[in-house]
Parts: structure tokens; sequence; C-alpha cells
């Protein structure tokens, strides 16, 4: 029995397999060990091949013993779900942005109405430039409005003039 649990330890330190794998290896290998160890080594090698388009392979010295392999599972049906919930979300905050649209206004006359998904876009790809682009509105006596389907349009002059009454 000794010799037994020798030998599937063996089989254990070469392949970094599981003590199940090992024992059922070495069974169908009638007590070969280097057999056993072909055996397992083969069966890796096919499944390996056979998840090359689902999972990625990560050689890591310090997470594993004698810089085992590691699986990472991209396609399993967890992650595809956590993926199909997220892709919904930004739609729906996409679509609510579309419908959304900044303007600036004067004198009850509007000068520039663009949706805000543009808006960002822009200022994000256009940094520090746009930065003063959205600044100026407020230095010219502009109101900037966010306009907002079925719902009370937003001042952002008047939210920013009560954050600073509010700071002082």
């Amino acid at each position: 029995m000794s010799d037994n649990l020798d030998q599937i330890d063996q089989i254990i330190k070469r392949t970094n397999c599981s003590y199940k794998e090992a024992s059922d290896a070495l069974q169908n290998s009638n007590g070969d060990v280097v057999e056993a160890i072909i055996l397992i080594e083969t069966q890796n090698t096919e499944s390996e091949a056979s998840e090359n388009s689902d999972s990625e392979t990560i050689h890591s010295e310090s997470n594993c013993t004698d810089g085992a392999d590691v699986k990472l599972e991209w396609k399993s049906e967890a992650f595809k779900a956590q993926i199909k919930f997220l892709w919904s979300a930004i739609k729906k905050i996409f679509k609510k942005m579309l419908k959304m649209k900044i303007a600036w206004q004067k004198n009850s006359k509007t000068y520039v109405e663009l949706p805000l998904i543009i808006v960002i876009l822009v200022a994000w790809f256009t940094l520090p430039f746009s930065i003063i682009v959205l600044a100026l509105p407020f230095f010219l006596g502009f109101n900037v409005i966010l306009k907002t389907n079925g719902k009370k349009d937003k001042n952002i002059n008047k939210i920013i003039q009560s954050q600073f009454d509010k700071s002082n």
C-alpha cells in the first residue's frame, strides 16, 4: 500500500494532477509509473488542444508549485452572463445619454444644443482643450442646461452655484 502511495505521489509531483487522476492513471497503466505519467500528459495535451479557443494558459512561478500552468476559463457560463449583463447596462446608459442634450442658452435663446454623449466623447478625446470650451459658456454668461426627455431640465449653472454657496 505504501509503495502505491509513493508511486501516486511521484505522478502528482511530475504532472501536477489530482490524486484521483494519478490513481486512475496508475491503475490503467498496471502500476507502471512512467506509463501513467505519459497517459496523463497525453490526456492534458488533448484537452488543451480542444480548450485552446476557450482558455488562456498562464505560466506563473509565484502562484503554483514547480512553475505549473494555470488555466483561466474565459468562456465559462458565469463569465458570459456577466459580460451580457455589463453590455446591456452599457447599452441602456448609452441610450439614455443619446436622449439627453446639453444646451447653451442666453436670454431665452438657445445657441448650441448637442447630445450629451457627443459632448462627453469630444471632451474625452480633446482634453485639455475641451475643459476650456466647457468652461467658456459660464464665463460668457450663458446658462448651461441639461435637457432630458419627459423630465424637468436641469440648469447646471444653478447646481454649481448652490454647491459654491454650501461650501462658503
